[in-house]
């Protein structure tokens, strides 16, 4: 007994399940779903909570937590490597002439946090690093 399970599957048009469309007849006719819009949209609301969560998760005590936190934060902030122009992805260097000060500081305790340099974010870092981008 080799039988195929597709040897079952009737062709495009002739089961019952399935129907045909008519030549140029979007499957889709009434777009994107209303339910997947919702979605979306709640989404979007919710970000900056989710942003301050992550940022709040950053400083946690469990070094794991704080670099999976701190991870999301400059993915979603920086973009992933994947993400980068090509240029910047080739030399693996994001460019960061764009952010603030305060943005910089966040930055680089992020990276110490992940590094395990530190255990916390930008309070505890000297005060010569505060202000040097």
């Amino acid at each position: 007994m080799t039988e195929r399970v597709l040897d079952h599957v009737p062709a495009h048009g002739q089961g019952r399940l399935l129907t045909p469309w008519q030549k140029g007849q979007s499957g889709n006719p009434g777009g994107i779903n209303k339910a997947l819009k919702e979605a979306t949209a709640l989404a979007r609301a919710a970000s900056p909570d989710a942003i301050r969560r992550l940022i709040e998760l950053m400083r946690d005590a469990d070094s794991r937590v704080a670099a999976v936190a701190c991870n999301s934060v400059l993915d979603r902030g920086l973009g992933k490597v994947r993400d980068l122009p090509p240029e910047d992805a080739a030399r693996g260097v994001p460019d960061l002439s764009g952010l603030s000060p305060e943005q910089m500081q966040a930055l680089r305790a992020a990276l110490l946090v992940v590094r395990g340099m530190v255990a916390a974010a930008p309070e505890i870092l000297p005060a010569e690093d505060q202000t040097s981008p």
